[in-house]
């Protein structure tokens, strides 16, 4: 019938299944569904009872709230609702954001929003609104953040040249202008703390379950031989005592990877 054919407007209809986290007891989990709204991409995130099913919105869906993480009866995640700049909050499982003088890093933090990356958080640093942090990880051993991070130095480098056979890729950009790295956010320290210096594209990022190292997925150097067709084809592990070692080589794009739980 000419009432049910499939219209274009249908298709901002949809809803997207995102990233689901479970809860450290596995008893609850937080998911993300994704929508279109005019030109924007929303996510809301949704609370699930695994044992009766009950589902319950977490999150408006007014914003980007993505990438849920747990650590004990809280949940991290990361949302645009400043301007479209992306900072973390902090919420109870039952949707109560944590109080304003909840503090992280030792110090006080503006009423519903823990940690603002584009401003002075990180290393004193200025992160645009299409840069910020990408993930973040809940230490499995006390209260510290591992966050990936990024800057976009496309205001400061409007002009460059690029060796790589893919030089771009839709929704991230151009590879040579994103310089992205590992952060530390601590209850010891006022400020985040640089774990890498490359600037390399990440992504993955996995604590160790004795909470000693990082392991994630980065790309190569645009200098390295046979050029960085792919992303993130090296997966890497980082000592929070500062050594870093490679695990698996540039043969191929390494897409994810997870700690066995007796890792050491």
């Amino acid at each position: 019938m000419p009432g049910d054919a499939l219209t274009p407007e249908d298709l901002f209809r949809l809803r997207f299944l995102q990233r689901a986290t479970l809860s450290p007891d596995g008893e609850q989990a937080v998911f993300g569904v994704s929508r279109i709204h005019g030109d924007e991409e929303l996510q809301q995130l949704w609370h699930v009872d695994c044992k009766t099913g009950r589902q319950r919105p977490l999150t408006s869906g007014r914003y980007r709230d993505r990438r849920p993480a747990w650590s004990g009866d809280e949940i991290a995640y990361l949302s645009d609702r400043c301007g479209g700049r992306c900072g973390i909050r902090i919420m109870r499982p039952e949707g109560k954001i944590l109080p304003g003088r909840r503090s992280l890093a030792g110090r006080s933090f503006p009423r519903r929003r823990l940690f603002p990356p584009w401003g002075p958080g990180i290393a004193g640093r200025s992160f645009p609104a299409k840069a910020g942090v990408t993930e973040l990880a809940w230490s499995p051993r006390d209260r510290r953040l591992a966050l990936i991070a990024a800057v976009d130095t496309a205001n400061s480098e409007p002009d460059f040249r690029t060796r790589r056979t893919t030089w771009r890729y839709d929704g991230y950009g151009c590879l040579d202008r994103i310089h992205q790295d590992v952060w530390l956010l601590s209850s010891r320290r006022r400020r985040a703390k640089r774990l890498t210096t490359d600037g390399l594209p990440k992504a993955n990022l996995r604590w160790s379950p004795n909470g000693q190292e990082l392991l994630f997925t980065c790309g190569i150097s645009a200098e390295a031989p046979g050029n960085s067709y792919a992303l993130r084809p090296r997966l890497v592990v980082f000592e929070l005592s500062g050594a870093e070692r490679e695990i698996s080589g540039p043969d191929g794009e390494v897409l994810s990877a997870e700690w066995l739980p007796d890792s050491e």
